[in-house]
């Protein structure tokens, strides 16, 4: 801890104060690319129950016993109680998912015809954090918890992964080729360093930050760049690309009056939800949330994963809720009012 501690430090003396963001960001969960193959936490785990071979009996019984797909994984990997062969067997089990996930995924770029809604109108939206970015001669960002490849397949031509280069594999055919170990090596601290020193932030209007990391990033050893259990901010902190975006979240939030736009987060991290209460609380920043989930579910049954009653409740207070689908906010045939509404009033009033 004391390292990751020391690490932390260090990134944001190398951050410093001055990113010239824009205050208009953008902020998903895997409900977002759930509406385009991408599961969410019970899809993981039944894909993990279904993958893993019978011979690991202990897992399994161990699977039929947790539900969270996040415990589960803190469990076996992080745990004591399972050996090297079947920590390699769940690793693996789990790389698959997210291979199979992005299989799903790629056939939904590859036939968005097929979709209920518009991918024109995802578009648009991103386009507009790309406007404001010219506009202002600032930087707009992206951040997402989520570590499947959607974006970099669909919107590569829209948004630059921050420090970390996308295999061109994946942007090529129009992100539809299959992922053929199409890895990206995450640098070491003192590479990293000189980059982030060197950055010219007006360069690019829309940067796209992955907070968790990825399933095709590795580090120079080879290992996966992901952030999976209930040890996520320890786990941050010792991973310096992931402790200095956390750095940059907090950072671009602390600019006062932002506005944050979040789209299938169920505010289920601890950390995540801290920066935000911080800086609603010290810089008035303001949520906007898509969700399909009725409003009145959301302020009882999502946000009670926050822990306070208190903090749920200036959440809440916060907050403009939009209670719409995709198909609802996005439909086939153009823009919808809701869709114009949204657009107005976050960016415009």
């Amino acid at each position: 801890m004391k390292e990751g501690k020391e690490r932390g430090t260090k990134m944001e003396k190398i951050l410093g104060n001055a990113i010239p963001s824009t205050r208009f960001i953008l902020f998903t969960g895997a409900g977002f690319t759930r509406n385009f193959g991408g599961y969410l936490a019970r899809d993981m785990w039944a894909e993990i129950q279904l993958g893993l071979p019978d011979k690991y009996c202990g897992i399994l019984k161990e699977i039929k016993r947790e539900f969270n797909y996040e415990r589960l994984f803190q469990t076996v990997m992080k745990g004591v109680d399972y050996t090297k062969e079947e920590k390699v067997a769940f690793n693996k089990c789990v790389l698959d998912v997210y291979k199979n996930m992005d299989e799903d995924i790629r056939n939904s770029v590859s036939n968005n015809t097929k979709l209920n809604f518009s991918i024109n109108g995802i578009r648009s939206l991103l386009n507009r954090f790309v406007e404001e970015g010219n506009r202002s001669k600032s930087t707009s960002f992206f951040f997402t918890l989520n570590q499947d490849i959607y974006i970099e397949r669909q919107f590569y031509n829209i948004l630059t992964t921050l420090c970390v280069k996308t295999n061109d594999g994946i942007r090529s055919m129009g992100g539809k080729m299959q992922f053929q170990d199409y890895f990206s090596v995450v640098k070491k601290e003192d590479e990293l360093e000189k980059e982030l020193k060197a950055l010219t932030w007006g360069h690019e209007r829309f940067r796209y930050v992955k907070l968790h990391g990825s399933f095709n990033w590795k580090d120079s050893d080879g290992n996966e760049t992901m952030v999976i259990g209930t040890s996520k901010e320890e786990d941050i902190e010792n991973e310096p690309i992931l402790n200095w975006y956390k750095d940059l979240f907090e950072n671009v939030l602390s600019i006062r009056d932002s506005r944050l736009l979040i789209i299938g987060y169920g505010f289920g991290d601890p950390h995540i939800n801290r920066s935000i209460l911080k800086s609603i609380n010290k810089k008035n920043l303001r949520l906007y949330i898509i969700s399909p989930t009725e409003p009145e579910d959301f302020r009882n049954r999502t946000l009670k994963n926050i822990g306070c009653v208190e903090d749920e409740d200036r959440l809440w207070n916060a907050t403009k809720y939009y209670p719409y689908s995709f198909e609802k906010l996005f439909p086939l045939n153009g823009n919808s009012r809701e869709y114009q509404k949204l657009i107005k009033q976050f960016f415009e009033s």
